[in-house]
């Protein structure tokens, strides 16, 4: 039993495998000019976040391979809105194509489309790119399709100063490995509480054998 706990936490070791992932958040303030709706307020800033595999697998890659984007759970807060988005598409471009990134948010009948220039935020080509991590500064870029009613539908209208795009490096659990970790930590904890139990028992032993002896030479 002595050797049950470096056994199981070794099971932990093995259990916990984690794929890099870069979570990234988005920062940057929308214009007096923008339209009120569900997604946006005008002169708010805004913060758009979403997590993707350092080398992602499923991308839809540009004609001319400097280009992909992906589908991706992200969320969206301007103001006093925050809108949870389950397939936000994202895309990116490399330096020959102008660099940045583009996002396609859809919150019910609202939506917004956002475009940012500046530096490329991966390596390789578009089909099987290299997400890079960092503090990258874009231009101020461009918003359009704020609400399917408004009168500036689909033209582009620039954004309030520059946008900071962070990107950072997360772990997070392989799919499946996740509860192998659990159930690893949960034996380590069990083997753990034996042989704190077993400790315990010795050590009261101990002290009864102790007792024991005591009255045995006191009565010779």
């Amino acid at each position: 039993m002595k050797h049950a706990l470096p056994i199981l936490l070794c099971l932990v070791a093995s259990g916990s495998c984690f794929a890099d992932n870069i979570a990234y958040t988005i920062v940057g303030t929308l214009p007096s000019a923008v339209a009120s709706s569900s997604m946006t307020d005008p002169n708010a800033s805004f913060t758009l976040s979403f997590s993707l595999p350092v080398k992602p697998k499923s991308v839809s890659a540009g004609f001319n391979g400097g280009s992909f984007s992906v589908i991706t759970d992200a969320a969206f807060t301007s103001g006093t809105n925050t809108s949870l988005i389950s397939n936000a598409q994202i895309g990116f471009y490399s330096d020959a194509m102008g660099g940045g990134l583009f996002a396609r948010l859809f919150n019910g009948v609202d939506h917004l489309n956002l475009s940012l220039g500046g530096p490329s935020l991966f390596t390789g080509p578009g089909a099987t790119p290299t997400f890079l991590a960092g503090i990258f500064t874009m231009d101020a870029g461009g918003y359009s399709a704020v609400g399917l009613n408004t009168s500036n539908y689909n033209i582009p209208h620039a954004l309030t100063g520059q946008t900071l795009v962070m990107a950072r490096v997360v772990g997070v659990p392989e799919p499946g490995e996740s509860m192998m970790s659990a159930m690893a930590l949960g034996l380590a904890v069990f083997a753990s509480k034996l042989l704190r139990d077993r400790a315990n028992y010795r050590f009261a032993g101990n002290k009864t054998s102790s007792r024991v002896s005591a009255r045995m030479n006191s009565s010779k």
